[in-house]
């Protein structure tokens, strides 16, 4: 199916013509509208007047597509599907040799997707929010011509962004396209987001089948990225026996055998546990460890935030709000929404600023999640503010926020935070990638 069509509709839809202006002593609007939507094969001659009335340039629309690119294409979006960043990496500059401009218009949607995922699997956080905002203006042409990759890659944007109810509708529209096959990371990514929305049966799930994939595969690094999930959701359920046979087979791995983010996020998650166990010294070692190596700003975050709860659980307050405003300035910097209204939240909480906590929760994070329909950040604020409203002896709207708390959290694998933990738990980070 050509995309010369869709691609003149949404150019002439992005500039505001009608399809009569656009069609007028060019075509009939009839032969236009048929064109935009498949239902006609393209004349040359017709499709040159069009693009040059639209001022795009006619060489990308008639020209054929070159079937090396196509190649290079393909093999480069498969790479990222497998994880294989070595070999994306090397289609990836490949492409970027090649002159833009003269990648087809047949292909320039595979190209821009592709080049989407590979921003995100390699971390480039200012290139993929760009590009994703690009992507919403014609992302009813992806859904269409590449629904697997865009789901997918598309539900992975929002993991990183931590709006894990939307990660999770784009997964499950992606899973419903393999049937029969199986793709383990697309499974990996699922269970990622159930544990972060604390659905830790579902996350066990699909932690489960992502790992006896990988270690038929021989893949141990995926393995122990399984293991770390697996290990978390036992934590998250205070089942600290089984937790601890997870994390006791990756404690004694060094940095070389799993690279240092993996090796961060592994003392990070002991560092939860401990926490959970109230071992508030061993906490404070695993979250320092944790900063000190090279990670990612996800698994930064995360430590500072759960350094400081360990600092005020010991009560050294000053030492928390210290770590507090260090992750709320990394949070600036990567323009991560989520955990400065998290870590604001909580220093707010903690320094009984009751003004600044108000106006940040009833004006800025539940309008913000609910526009997302966020439920599970959303849950997290219902509670701190029933919380809150409780503290002030404002009974009526705190059984409001709280009683909005529990519908969205009726789910039989779904477990109610109480309101200790919706001030203290910053949710994960990303741990696999």
């Amino acid at each position: 199916m050509s995309l010369i069509g869709q691609t003149i509709k949404w150019h002439r839809i992005r500039q505001g013509i009608t399809q009569e202006q656009l069609a007028e002593g060019i075509c009939s609007s009839a032969y236009l509208s048929k064109l935009e939507n498949n239902q006609i094969s393209f004349n040359k001659e017709i499709v040159s007047q069009l693009c040059e009335r639209l001022e795009l340039p006619v060489e990308k629309f008639i020209a054929p597509s070159d079937e090396h690119v196509k190649k290079t294409l393909e093999n480069w979006i498969d790479a990222l599907h497998h994880y294989d960043l070595k070999k994306a990496d090397a289609y990836y500059h490949e492409i970027q040799s090649l002159d833009e401009k003269k990648i087809a218009v047949e292909l320039s949607y595979l190209y821009e997707l592709t080049l989407f995922g590979h921003y995100l699997l390699t971390q480039q956080y200012e290139k993929f929010d760009e590009k994703f905002k690009y992507l919403q203006s014609f992302s009813w042409i992806l859904e269409e011509h590449y629904p697997y990759s865009y789901h997918k890659f598309i539900g992975y944007y929002y993991l990183t962004k931590f709006y894990c109810s939307n990660a999770i509708k784009h997964f499950k529209q992606a899973e419903k396209m393999i049937k029969d096959t199986s793709d383990p990371e697309l499974y990996l990514m699922i269970a990622n987001a159930y544990t972060r929305m604390e659905m830790i049966l579902r996350s066990n799930k699909y932690a489960l089948k992502a790992f006896q994939i990988f270690q038929a595969e021989l893949d141990y690094t995926r393995v122990i990225s399984c293991q770390i999930i697996l290990g978390m959701n036992y934590c998250l359920i205070e089942d600290f026996e089984t937790a601890e046979s997870y994390f006791r087979k990756l404690r004694d791995l060094d940095d070389s055998q799993v690279g240092s983010l993996i090796k961060s996020v592994i003392y990070m998650c002991e560092g939860m546990m401990a926490m959970q166990k109230q071992e508030y010294e061993m906490a404070r070692e695993c979250f320092m460890k944790a900063t000190a190596r090279q990670t990612n700003h996800e698994v930064e975050l995360s430590s500072y935030h759960y350094l400081a709860m360990t600092y005020f659980y010991l009560g050294e307050n000053e030492r928390a709000f210290e770590e507090l405003n260090k992750g709320i300035s990394i949070a600036k910097t990567y323009q991560n929404i989520r955990y400065q209204f998290k870590l604001k939240s909580i220093l707010y909480y903690l320094r009984e600023q009751h003004e600044e906590l108000n106006q940040l929760l009833f004006k800025e994070a539940i309008p913000f999640y609910q526009k997302l329909n966020e439920e599970h950040e959303l849950c997290s604020y219902y509670l701190l503010a029933g919380s809150v409203m409780n503290e002030m002896k404002r009974y009526k709207d705190a059984t409001k926020y709280l009683m909005a708390a529990y519908r969205i959290n009726r789910s039989e694998d779904t477990f109610l935070p109480n309101l200790k933990s919706a001030k203290a738990k910053p949710g994960l980070p990303l741990l696999t990638y």
